[in-house]
């Protein structure tokens, strides 16, 4: 063997940390496609905005935050933007260090009681979220199980 192994070692972890960029981006983007559907296919009645207001995410690698979203204000939903915010900061500190990690979350504290009465707010981004995940990496020529 003429390369050292020190290369060899450099080349495969290069080769791991793109493809873990990959993960990153497309996580990112189904953050956002999240969101969209979230915001788009709520089927309850806005009042004040707060709840579409509160929805955010956040992708998380190894600790360190690579992307959150949370500040789409709608109608006058101020309070949803800042309790949305709120919460998920607070879901980002209690995520463990080590992976890449995927966060959406509905801030407002009657989020839960909304889905509980049959009202979509993060269902239906919950449902999309695994499928668009898994087509992406497929596409990508990422092997999945």
């Amino acid at each position: 063997m003429t390369t050292p192994l020190q290369v060899v070692g450099d080349e495969i972890k290069a080769s791991v940390e793109a493809k873990m960029r990959v993960i990153v981006n497309t996580l990112c983007y189904v953050g956002e496609r999240c969101i969209i559907e979230a915001r788009d296919a709520g089927t309850y009645q806005d009042q004040t905005g707060n709840l579409r207001s509160s929805i955010g995410y956040a992708v998380i690698w190894d600790g360190r935050v690579v992307q959150r979203d949370c500040i789409d204000k709608v109608l006058q939903g101020d309070l949803g933007t800042s309790e949305g915010n709120a919460f998920l900061t607070k879901c980002i500190k209690q995520r463990k260090k080590k992976g890449i990690v995927l966060i959406v979350t509905a801030g407002m504290n009657y989020a839960e009681y909304v889905e509980a009465k049959g009202y979509n707010v993060l269902s239906s981004a919950e449902l999309k979220a695994g499928p668009l995940v898994r087509n992406i990496l497929v596409r990508l020529g990422f092997h999945m199980r």
